[in-house]
């Protein structure tokens, strides 16, 4: 394990960037890191290179995954959330007996739903277009 020199985190020794703040083991910001030919398994890629016959590299933004890990995050904080607001919404219907609590916590419970739904959406659209914007490729002519 190494120590990041910026954000004091633990870093296993087969990583050269930290994971929180993308620093390598030296202090320097790193913001992309290339993958080599080998390393690519994706066939719209292979096919790309065996028309074109040049060499490649992709580009990998550390900065995009991360922001979709957070967008992934707040994912699960929503269902936790949702999940402890349905068990709180019930509970007030069958303690209360009044039917017209029952009706208004039923409606604030779809309300709140929805919300949550609508959010959710956001989140993984949000996750996704990171995840889609952390790689760039980059086609380079042999020379």
């Amino acid at each position: 394990m190494w120590k990041c020199t910026n954000c004091s985190e633990n870093v296993e020794d087969n990583f050269d960037i930290c994971w929180n703040c993308n620093f390598d083991k030296n202090g320097s910001i790193n913001t992309f890191e290339t993958i080599q030919k080998n390393q690519i398994h994706h066939e719209e890629l292979k096919e790309l290179i065996t028309k074109n016959k040049n060499s490649y590299n992709l580009e990998i933004n550390p900065y995009n995954i991360r922001e979709a890990g957070k967008a992934l995050k707040s994912i699960v904080s929503l269902v936790i959330s949702l999940f402890f607001i349905t068990v709180a919404g019930f509970l007030i219907i069958f303690l209360s007996g009044d039917p017209q609590i029952a009706n208004i916590a039923y409606i604030a419970m779809g309300i709140l739903h929805l919300v949550f739904y609508i959010l959710c959406l956001i989140f993984i659209h949000d996750a996704g277009d990171n995840l889609q914007k952390s790689v760039t490729e980059k086609i380079i002519k042999k020379s």
